[in-house]
């Protein structure tokens, strides 16, 4: 199997990354005006306003790690060595280890003094987990410019449409939504520390896109939207429109990915009989509705338009 390994041996020691985003900033550009200022509605007001990517569907060091004992270490490994499946455990397993680096570096300089340490230690506590998010980024940079259905062919082989799945099924679990969802829920975190459901999410994700790369025939549909409404995205972008638990094991055989890619554009990833690749036309403004409405009953804490009047539309909706 394909995978990649995070390397933190000589880890680069930079800035400690303070806005941390759980809706990859890259994406929101689609919507964003000179790649840069988005509109927006959020849960608290009812107001449209327009600001930076910088400024939304991000949280104060939203990726930061806690210090594991050897004992939680050898506890969470079993775990996810437990439901992980032959395509996936090795790559988990690797991205475990890169998951415990702060821990070990903490552990081995506990009793060492030099300059910076505390620094040093902080900067791999901080963006270590972000900085993994940004190696999986980039698997969907080819997806995020598909035009036709010809450029769908980045599911065609195996590695490529891994990666593309890796992709999408780390944005449907990485959000602050799925991780409030998984604090209240999961018993995990009564016996290991909370952010280890970060990780979780991670190679539930790998182990949910490998099942689906080498287990299932895919139905990819690009949705092409000529209406007169646009889609919108939310910071709950990615959407399964059967529903399930989200972040239970072997649900993967009900599942069918709804992923808006820009206001004109959005993709279907549905299990199927046979492996199909498809484009449809949506030229009915209540189709897109319809779309849009799949974001929004999650009732989002951002929901994104590229026009003022999108977003107006949906409050006196």
């Amino acid at each position: 199997m394909y995978y990649c390994k995070a390397n933190y041996d000589g880890y680069t020691f930079m800035e400690v990354k303070k806005k941390q985003h759980y809706v990859w900033k890259q994406y929101l550009t689609s919507w964003a005006e000179n790649g840069r200022q988005i509109y927006f509605l959020h849960k608290d007001t009812n107001v449209v306003r327009c600001t930076n990517l910088e400024n939304v569907a991000q949280k104060r060091f939203f990726y930061e790690v806690d210090a594991f004992t050897e004992d939680q270490e050898v506890a969470l490994t079993y775990i996810i060595s437990e439901w992980s499946t032959n395509f996936s455990r090795e790559s988990n397993l690797a991205i475990l280890k890169s998951f415990f680096k702060y821990s070990h570096i903490k552990r081995h300089w506990e009793r060492l003094d030099f300059p910076e340490k505390e620094y040093k230690l902080n900067v791999v506590k901080k963006n270590a987990l972000e900085d993994l998010h940004s190696m999986f980024e980039k698997f969907g940079e080819e997806l995020l410019k598909v035009n036709s259905q010809t450029d769908l062919f980045v599911f065609d082989d195996d590695k490529e449409r891994l990666k593309a799945l890796m992709y999408l099924c780390i944005q449907y679990t990485r959000t602050n939504q799925m991780h409030s969802k998984a604090l209240t829920e999961s018993s995990v975190i009564s016996v290991l520390p909370a952010s280890s459901l970060k990780i979780i999410a991670i190679t539930f994700a790998i182990t949910l896109a490998a099942n689906l790369t080498f287990s299932y025939n895919l139905k990819i549909t690009l949705l092409m939207n000529s209406s007169n409404i646009e889609f919108i995205t939310t910071d709950q972008p990615i959407i399964n429109r059967i529903r399930t638990d989200e972040l239970k094991n072997n649900k993967d055989e009900l599942l069918e990915f709804y992923y808006p890619i820009g206001p004109k554009k959005a993709l279907l990833i549905a299990i199927s009989d046979e492996s199909r690749r498809d484009e449809y036309e949506l030229k009915m403004d209540s189709e897109v509705i319809a779309y849009n409405s799949l974001l929004l009953v999650l009732k989002p804490d951002f929901v994104f338009a590229n026009r003022e009047e999108t977003l107006n539309r949906i409050l006196l909706s």
